[in-house]
């Protein structure tokens, strides 16, 4: 056997691979009856390998293939699957079919190589580099449009690298590897921010001035966060310098930026004083939708409302929300074409499946006069409406002192005279709403009913008669009411006459929406308190009477 292995290594080592190939095979053979360890098996595997490697070098790939699959489960059996010669028989294994053209399966396997290097070695092993490299220049040739490893992942690990041992593996500076891991065609941003990092920046935007209009969320995106706009020379906010900002250094979203120098608790921004740990989820569960002319102050306000009234559903400590101003690289936002955000941009909006919708004044909305954001409510699985405080107040007492003026206000929707800051943008987005089933017609019916629903439902919980019945998620569509109310009563006996007031004017409103069964069952409320407060002949009494039987025919 001795004869035949040296006969089989000094043809491999001249080059002679097709004598080579039959010697390590008759090699093999004896090695396989001869097995008594694990030494003897070290030996059979070397073998394989280099059986494996004359296959590839004479172009039999899928000879080459069965070898070193057949050594990698062989190996797995006797060493385990994540022992270091296993995980580089994998390795070759990829390149295998690597050099055959099958990239799909190469990628696969690299992944799963590069995912148990990592997880065994850790980031900054030569193993899991090279498997960085190789897998990051597989991408690249075959322009396969997936981040590597997920894009947290992948950072995650840029993270624990050490750097001084990139040069091993052929890689010499950081943003060398960076670019390899996050340079393939964009996608879109899935991850999202904490209610503690829109925190951070309003106080930070309060620190530099105290007025609270000042800070609109174009400002705040400008003047704090950094953007492509203060490049120009027309920017509107005049000159702004761009190192002032807080990821001009970086060039990234913010919370890359966090993610690359403000990891953990070790290392938290000087200025926000969060970490990226604190900050940023891998998986946003709530869109934000909102006009760049928004307060940035009431919308946090309004966040901060939302997560109190439905502290059930979302805990605060695992929400995140999906903000452009925080996920996206503001820097080369307007680099993107217009398709990769109408579908891509579509896809992420669906993912998430619940957007938040800030009306800013409630009774002017601005979110109601732009044409993107009418886009991502027509694209939103469910809507929720978010107020501030103070605009949930100036909304109950229009509720209940001119219920007319908030249909008049809000169900009013047209997506044709909708604006957009790029002009060409709207014609697009015309076109891609007169695809839609329906065109514009039903798009326009789409969104008011959603409002329609939204007032209804905070009317229902102001006067206490919400429950899980009305809706199969705890809301009307989808849509929630407002929280915060003063008005609700849970018992009938305690009715004061404004309340009563309340429920009949809020029937009414169901009556015309068409919600009947709501409808009833508040003037059913109603006529038993003015029973009760009034009595039976009082005018109120009697005409609430008329109305039920009428509902009830």
């Amino acid at each position: 056997m001795d004869v035949v292995l040296i006969a089989a290594n000094a043809s491999y080592e001249k080059g002679d691979y097709t004598a080579a190939i039959p010697l390590y095979q008759t090699c093999i053979q004896m090695q396989q009856q001869q097995s008594l360890g694990s030494l003897s098996m070290d030996s059979i595997y070397s073998s394989m390998e280099k059986l494996a490697t004359c296959f590839t070098k004479t172009g039999e790939y899928d000879r080459a293939i069965l070898v070193n699959n057949e050594r990698y489960r062989k190996m797995c059996l006797g060493y385990g699957d994540c022992y270091p010669r296993t995980l580089s028989a994998l390795h070759r294994l990829a390149c295998d079919y690597s050099d055959k053209g099958d990239f799909n399966k190469a990628i696969s396997l690299h992944e799963e190589c590069l995912s148990k290097r990592a997880s065994m070695f850790g980031a900054s092993h030569d193993a899991t580099l090279e498997s960085i490299r190789t897998l990051s220049e597989l991408k690249a040739k075959v322009d396969k449009h997936e981040p590597l490893f997920g894009k947290m992942k992948a950072k995650t690990l840029i993270e624990l690298i050490d750097w001084r041992k990139l040069n091993r593996v052929g890689l010499h500076e950081k943003s060398e590897l960076v670019r390899l891991l996050t340079s393939h065609a964009p996608t879109m941003e899935k991850r999202g921010a904490t209610l503690k990092l829109f925190q951070a920046y309003r106080k930070l935007a309060l620190s530099r001035n105290k007025d609270p209009s000042y800070w609109t969320i174009a400002r705040v995106s400008a003047l704090i966060n950094g953007n492509h706009e203060i490049l120009k020379p027309s920017c509107r906010f005049g000159n702004v310098d761009p190192a002032s900002t807080l990821t001009h250094d970086a060039r990234c979203s913010l919370i890359d930026m966090l993610l690359t120098k403000h990891f953990d608790s070790t290392s938290k921004h000087p200025v926000l004083d969060v970490s990226y740990k604190e900050a940023v989820g891998e998986k946003a569960n709530l869109f934000v939708s909102f006009a760049y002319a928004d307060s940035f102050i009431d919308l946090v306000d309004a966040l901060e409302l939302y997560m109190e009234t439905h502290a059930k559903e979302y805990a605060v400590e695992s929400t995140y929300f999906w903000f452009d101003l925080f996920v996206n690289d503001q820097w080369t936002a307007s680099d993107k074409g217009f398709d990769w955000w109408a579908n891509t941009f579509r896809e992420t909006v669906e993912d998430i499946g619940h957007t938040l919708c800030f009306l800013s004044p409630w009774s002017n909305p601005l979110i109601l006069t732009r044409v993107w954001c009418l886009l991502e409510m027509g694209y939103s699985p469910r809507i929720s409406i978010i107020l501030s405080r103070k605009e949930v107040l100036v909304f109950q007492l229009t509720l209940r002192i001119d219920r007319p003026s908030i249909s008049k206000s809000l169900c009013n929707i047209n997506a044709e005279n909708a604006t957009s800051f790029v002009p060409e943008d709207r014609e697009r987005i015309f076109r891609v709403i007169e695809s839609m089933p329906g065109g514009f017609q039903t798009f326009n019916v789409k969104v008011m009913d959603l409002i329609r629903e939204w007032i209804a439902a905070s009317a229902r919980e102001m006067v206490g008669t919400s429950d899980e019945s009305s809706s199969k998620d705890g809301s009307v569509g989808g849509v929630e009411g407002l929280g915060g109310g003063d008005g609700g009563v849970s018992s009938d006996d305690n009715l004061t006459e404004r309340q009563l007031r309340d429920l009949n004017s809020y029937s009414i409103l169901l009556s015309k929406q068409g919600q009947l069964e709501e409808a009833k069952k508040l003037y059913e409320r109603a006529l038993s308190g003015y029973e009760r407060v009034l009595g039976p002949n009082h005018k109120k009494t009697i005409g609430t009477s008329r109305i039920l039987s009428q509902i009830n025919q």
